[in-house]
């Protein structure tokens, strides 16, 4: 591949993260607007059908969110691939240690202290309920942004206490939906590896602790 091809190649890779983000605000903005028509309309039956762009003002950011985190996350891989990082030099080495593939090793065992070290961090079982709950909250934010824009909009009433985020406000909120899709990948990746460790007879949960080989704790 030339040196022409493989800056195209990157720029495609680069678009396909930044298209979904730059999509956001248009695909909430304005289904938000669409709902609120339609909340305006006096008409029972239209008001009701305004739910639906509602709901898709919350589907459709966090689906585009998901696309554009998978494709960064496809992008780092390959770029840890041809120059892991400290971090996962460290996995890679804990896993010949232990004497598993870094498939069947899964997620950082926290070999040196840190938060990796703690169970639920590091089995599939503890990042399932973590992804979960992550995932309730980026839900709940999301609803909670949607109803203000609607009070905004007149649509609902706002309560006399009601108070505006500020800009740093809104970049932490939108930050932290990011949470629920790394949680859920990191799932993802735990539960493949305990199905080839079991696979291979070995323990569904390695110790972190343990240096020397794949035990129970």
């Amino acid at each position: 591949m030339t040196g022409a091809e493989k800056a195209d190649a990157g720029g495609a890779r680069h678009l396909a993260w930044i298209l979904p983000i730059l999509a956001i605000p248009f695909l909430f903005f304005g289904f938000i607007l669409i709902a609120g028509t339609m909340y305006n309309t006096g008409d029972p039956i239209v008001s009701r059908l305004g739910l639906l762009p509602h709901i898709a003002a919350l589907v459709t950011p966090l689906a585009a969110l998901v696309i554009a985190a998978t494709v960064i996350v496809r992008i780092l891989r390959q770029a840890r691939l041809r120059r892991p990082g400290a971090f996962e030099r460290r996995r890679l080495e804990d896993a010949r240690r232990r004497g598993l593939t870094p498939e069947e090793y899964g997620v950082d065992k926290g070999n040196t202290p840190g938060l990796s070290s703690i169970r639920p961090v590091n089995s599939a079982g503890g990042l399932l309920v973590i992804s979960i709950i992550l995932t309730a909250l980026a839900v709940f934010l999301l609803v909670m942004i949607g109803a203000g824009i609607l009070q905004n909009l007149g649509v609902l009433a706002a309560p006399p206490d009601a108070t505006q985020l500020s800009p740093v406000q809104w970049v932490f909120t939108l930050f932290s939906l990011v949470f629920p899709v790394v949680s859920w990948r990191y799932y993802l990746r735990e539960r493949r590896a305990q199905a080839l460790r079991v696979a291979r007879g070995l323990p569904r949960v390695l110790a972190p602790s343990d240096r020397s080989g794949p035990t129970d704790s």
